[in-house]
């Protein structure tokens, strides 16, 4: 899974691609950007964290996921779109710099996250696109402090 959410290293996809959104620049896409990934809101990783601490079976390993599994090329757009709606700025068509693939990359993340559901009773509680606004919201208010 992915962790997403406020005050993640800018070099990530979501605050990198949020910038770039703001910029009016091109995104880079890897192969033909249908590589899909699981994304994990940080407070529903956090939660997760701690209930295996403190109620966990020891020695376990519990995989903390969610199904919010999206193509890297269709974030992108929710990227976009959404940075254009939150800025009152009119649609603007998305435009990609191509990047080679990395040999062997895997097509597809997803985790088996049955056990703690199960054993703990955890779920998932941020809806992906409610997470991505609020990120996309942290990150368009900081942005102008920052210098990337």
């Amino acid at each position: 899974n992915n962790v997403y959410g406020p005050r993640q290293a800018y070099s990530k996809l979501i605050p990198k691609f949020t910038r770039l959104a703001l910029e009016g620049k091109p995104y880079p896409l890897m192969g033909d950007g249908r590589h899909k990934r699981s994304w994990i809101y940080v407070d529903d990783c956090a939660e997760a964290i701690r209930l295996v601490t403190e109620n966990g079976q020891n020695a376990q390993i519990y995989n903390i996921g969610t199904d919010f599994e999206k193509c890297n090329i269709n974030l992108t757009e929710m990227i976009h779109n959404k940075v254009q709606k939150l800025m009152n700025r009119e649609a603007t068509k998305i435009q990609f710099a191509p990047i080679a693939d990395r040999p062997y990359h895997d097509r597809r993340y997803l985790i088996n996250f049955n056990k703690i559901r199960e054993e703990l009773g955890w779920k998932c509680l941020v809806p992906f696109e409610q997470g991505l606004t609020k990120t996309l919201a942290y990150y368009l208010k900081v942005c102008s402090y920052l210098s990337y």
